[in-house]
This record gives structure tokens, C-alpha cells and sequence, in this order.
């Protein structure tokens, strides 16, 4: 992130693109004592000005989003830093798309596929092969809910500008459940006035 002044003088926020990565590596934490590695990454040019890691399936492993060819990218590193293969479960998922795996592991949320009028739809595909296997309603899914429905920004009806909101949707329906308003932009800075946080909860 970097602080940047608007056209009426104001300062915020906002996120960096393109140029060199400051980054140097990532700290794993044990979460129960506080305890950490470091662990040194190689500078890449491919990468942007501030990419966060975050863990692989099993914990294993982390990624990063990297700039390439086609959107999504993700380069996967081991524990100690040097990259690695992603793994076969992991290999057709997109850095850019926050779902990710179903909770059984048997599908993976995907991007947007279409759209149509204040609706819009993102694919389901096969994890392992790749495959489109489904489609389901939104265009930005965020989390699984279940093995079947997910948690998604989708376009709220009406004329205009796009307005975000966040929907349940559901594999095999054209029904979304509103979960929230509007999320407005900020006209004099270019920021959201809010940004939602997913996390698992555990029985």
C-alpha cells in the first residue's frame, strides 16, 4: 500500500501495482507459543508492489499471485522458501479467486464466465483435470459455505454503475440471498468504505 493525495487534496490508502517487490520472504508462526521462521524469497519482477502469502491446503506449502500470461497465477513455495510445484489438487486454482477448494475437496470455485443485465455467473470446475463442471450464480465467489453453496459479490439490480453486494449462492440454482448492502465507493479517494473477512469455524 501506498499513500497517494487526491485531486481535492486528500491522502489514502491504496493498493500498489507493477514495479519491483519490496517483499523478501514470509514468518510462519506457531500460534500457540509465538514462535516463528523466517524464510527468505528470491526477488521476481513478476510479482506486485505488496503480494501477501497465504497457506495451501494442507498447510504445507504457501503461494503468492504472480503477473503472467493469464490472470490468477499463483507461484507455490515450500516452507523454507524456494518455490515449489503446486500442488495436484491446487494446480487449476486461481490466486484471484478467495473461495478456492469445497470443503470435501471435490471442486474448485473458479472466475467469472458471464454475465447478463445486474447477473452474473462464475465457474465450477474439477480441481485435478480443470474442467468446467458447473456454473453458478455470481461474480466474485469468496468462500465456501458448504460442499454446495458459496458466499459471493454479486451486482445489485437497477441502472447504473456497478454496485456490489454480498450473495449466498447456490450450485444448481438462478436464486442468490442478499447477505448485505451495497458497497459504495469512496468518490474523493477511490477506496470502499468496507471490506468483508471470511474465516472457518470449527465444531
Amino acid at each position: 500500500m501506498v499513500r497517494m493525495r487526491d485531486e481535492a487534496g486528500g491522502v489514502a490508502w491504496v493498493r500498489q501495482f507493477g514495479g519491483t517487490s519490496s517483499r523478501s520472504g514470509f514468518h510462519v508462526l506457531e500460534v500457540a507459543d509465538g514462535r516463528g521462521t523466517w524464510s527468505p524469497v528470491a526477488e521476481r519482477r513478476d510479482v506486485n508492489g505488496r503480494q501477501d502469502f497465504a497457506f495451501s491446503r494442507d498447510g504445507r506449502l504457501v503461494y503468492a499471485q504472480v503477473v503472467g500470461e493469464r490472470d490468477g497465477m499463483q507461484q507455490f513455495h515450500d516452507l523454507a522458501g524456494p518455490p515449489v510445484p503446486a500442488p495436484a489438487e491446487e494446480r487449476h486454482l486461481r490466486s484471484d479467486v478467495p473461495a478456492r477448494l469445497s470443503p470435501d475437496g471435490g471442486l474448485a470455485a473458479s472466475g467469472l464466465t458471464a454475465e447478463a443485465g445486474d447477473r452474473s455467473w462464475s465457474a465450477i470446475r474439477d480441481p485435478r483435470m480443470g474442467e468446467e463442471v458447473a456454473r453458478v450464480r455470481g461474480g466474485h465467489l469468496l468462500a465456501w459455505v458448504d460442499d454446495r453453496r458459496l458466499i459471493a459479490w454479486e451486482r445489485a439490480p437497477g441502472p447504473g454503475e456497478y454496485r456490489p453486494r454480498l450473495v449466498l449462492t447456490t450450485l444448481g440454482s438462478e436464486k442468490v440471498l442478499p447477505l448485505s448492502g451495497v458497497r459504495e465507493p469512496d468518490e474523493s479517494s477511490g477506496t470502499v468504505e468496507w471490506e468483508p473477512v471470511s474465516v472457518e469455524r470449527r465444531p
